[in-house]
């Protein structure tokens, strides 16, 4: 035994290095290695928690819509509209015909990004849009076409010469319609220098009319001193013949537009309303009682000729509170209108028209001390609430398909389980270091023993 000891002893010996150097260089050595050692196993989680967020994606995603049946299938009004959260996925190609778009925050892995959001028009599910260079900010809303199936919003791209720069938002260079059916995008480059003041898109019917004009300079706001001007005009693009003009001489808004059965309600330079159906100004609607006309408190106009609205005692100053909600007929002859108030309902805007005399309004109910923002539904006639319909989960869409209101109700399902895939990358990456430092310690006692 001695001897086999010994004979071990001397082989050491001799594998041994025969030059280590000082105690300090030995030193210095293992932290080095140390730190390498350090870097290496940080970089490495890196990597997995890279990848491991990047697989979460499609292995976290829920099943697709079935958008091959949403293509004939009449709109259906979910009783929740739900904006999606940050991990959540886009809709898996066409999504079919959509009740509501509205701006959201999409996750990233690095940084998060604005996004549009859409809900089925069949289902009542959330997700996110992938609209190809589309511009999200607050005034670049998109506009549904009344039956959901055509969405127009503002694209970006190049300039022809140095684009204007406003905060983190793209400056916008077109518009773009998109079929949510065959997801066929049509697009109506303006050929712009430094970009486009963009005022508003809205559909009258088939027709898409836009207000939008070039600014007059390029640059960063220090370089135009702060100053953005542009001359605004009046469109109309018809995507199913592509007949494209621009109307001059007609003084509407398409901000704050409203709802009308087969057309669009938008304001007038005299404070009335104006009528667009197609790509005419059908009639003009004077009332005796100022409306405000605020993206938040739109105008409708019923099939038998109601009109709704909200009533702001001072036009010129918005304040985020409820306000009386008025209805009157419009005369057929004359388009004058006299409203009174609906009860003492009081409401942020109107949405449509439920029934012929049944109206929707935006409002808030309290419940449990949490505060929700509703749509419920008012009898014009007798100024009762009738009872919530829907309710609003997050932000309130910018845009609706108003031939929802009058539809069949669904039940929205629930958010889908989308957790951060950052933390989901980490947790994976944690895993796979803890079974590889457990292999290494079993495989450290193997060659001790």
């Amino acid at each position: 035994m001695t001897m086999h000891v010994k004979d071990r002893l001397e082989r050491l010996s001799d594998e041994a290095p025969r030059y280590v150097g000082a105690p300090g260089d030995l030193w210095r050595r293992g932290r080095r290695r140390q730190v390498r050692h350090w870097l290496a196993g940080t970089g490495a989680l890196v990597v997995l928690a890279g990848l491991g967020g990047v697989a979460a994606g499609p292995v976290l995603a829920p099943d697709g819509v079935d958008v091959a049946s949403t293509a004939a299938t009449e709109l259906r009004l979910p009783d929740v509209f739900r904006q999606p959260g940050e991990w959540e996925p886009a809709f898996d190609g066409p999504p079919g015909p959509l009740v509501a778009v509205g701006p959201g925050v999409r996750g990233g892995l690095l940084n998060p990004r604005n996004a549009w959001w859409g809900v089925s028009g069949t289902t009542g599910e959330s997700r996110f849009l992938d609209l190809p260079d589309a511009v999200v900010g607050s005034e670049a809303d998109p506009a549904l076409s009344e039956d959901g199936r055509l969405l127009a919003y503002w694209y970006t791209g190049a300039t022809t010469d140095e684009p204007i720069v406003q905060g983190d938002a793209d400056p916008a260079v077109g518009v773009a319609v998109l079929d949510l059916v065959t997801g066929n995008v049509q697009r109506w480059d303006t050929g712009t220098p430094h970009g486009l003041m963009t005022s508003g898109l809205v559909w009258a019917g088939d027709v898409l009319w836009w207000v939008g004009g070039d600014f007059a300079a390029g640059g960063t706001d220090e370089e135009r001193g702060g100053m953005s001007s542009a001359r605004l005009s009046v469109h109309t693009w018809d995507p199913t013949s592509d007949d494209r003009r621009t109307r001059e001489g007609v003084g509407v808004s398409m901000h704050a537009s409203g709802s009308a059965p087969g057309g669009a309600l938008v304001p007038g330079r005299d404070g009335s309303l104006r009528l667009l159906v197609g790509d005419e100004v059908a009639r003009r609607i004077s009332f005796d009682q100022d409306l405000l006309f605020q993206q938040s408190t739109t105008p409708a106009l019923s099939q038998s000729g109601l009109l709704a609205g909200v009533l702001h005692e001072d036009p010129s100053v918005y304040d985020d509170v409820p306000h009386p909600v008025l209805v009157g007929e419009v005369d057929a002859d004359t388009g004058a209108v006299r409203l009174a108030p609906v009860g003492d309902v009081l409401a942020w805007s109107v949405l449509g028209w439920r029934g012929p005399t049944e109206v929707l309004v935006d409002a808030t109910a309290t419940s449990d001390g949490t505060q929700r923002v509703i749509a419920q539904v008012v009898d014009v006639r007798s100024g009762d609430v009738v009872g919530p319909l829907a309710e609003f989960h997050g932000n309130v869409p910018d845009s609706f398909a108003s031939g929802v209101w009058s539809a069949d109700l669904v039940d929205a399902p629930d958010a889908p389980f989308a957790p951060d895939h950052r933390l989901v990358g980490l947790a994976i990456a944690g895993a796979v270091l803890l079974l590889v430092r457990a292999g290494l310690a079993v495989r450290r006692r193997r060659d001790r023993s």
